[in-house]
């Protein structure tokens, strides 16, 4: 999507050290963008088609039950609209899972005119809570 405004993939990276849920959060995120002098303007005029869905679900110091079953939900309505379809997970557990129980599911949809969609979807709780 940088790519859109000029931004060159070269250079460019995104580390997911660790995944934090509120409300105590304790994730990291390593994000490298390149050094540019300018943006370029996007006129975003057609939306397309979406042709291709990527995603990723995540927990932390929960079951990782919770993304097979966001993964089986999402696929059992995305599947009678395109078949380009794939979710991965992303279970962390110890030091790498945060300081709080959560999960979540973020999904992002390709269009055919190069329009990219997102929608994200977390849960989370303080421990101690009740579910």
């Amino acid at each position: 999507m940088l790519k859109r405004f000029g931004v060159p993939s070269e250079g460019l990276g995104l580390k997911i050290e660790s995944r934090g849920s509120p409300p105590h959060g304790g994730g990291e995120v390593i994000l490298t963008i390149p050094v540019i002098d300018k943006l370029t303007a996007v006129n975003w005029l057609d939306e397309g088609m979406v042709k291709r869905i990527r995603g990723v679900t995540y927990s932390t110091r929960v079951s990782s039950q919770f993304e097979n079953t966001m993964i089986h939900a999402a696929r059992g309505i995305f599947n009678r609209l395109l078949p380009d379809v794939h979710i991965f997970t992303d279970h962390k557990a110890g030091p790498q899972a945060g300081k709080s129980p959560g999960y979540g599911i973020s999904l992002v949809a390709e269009t055919t005119s190069g329009s990219f969609i997102s929608a994200d979807a977390t849960v989370s709780y303080a421990q101690g809570e009740a579910g």
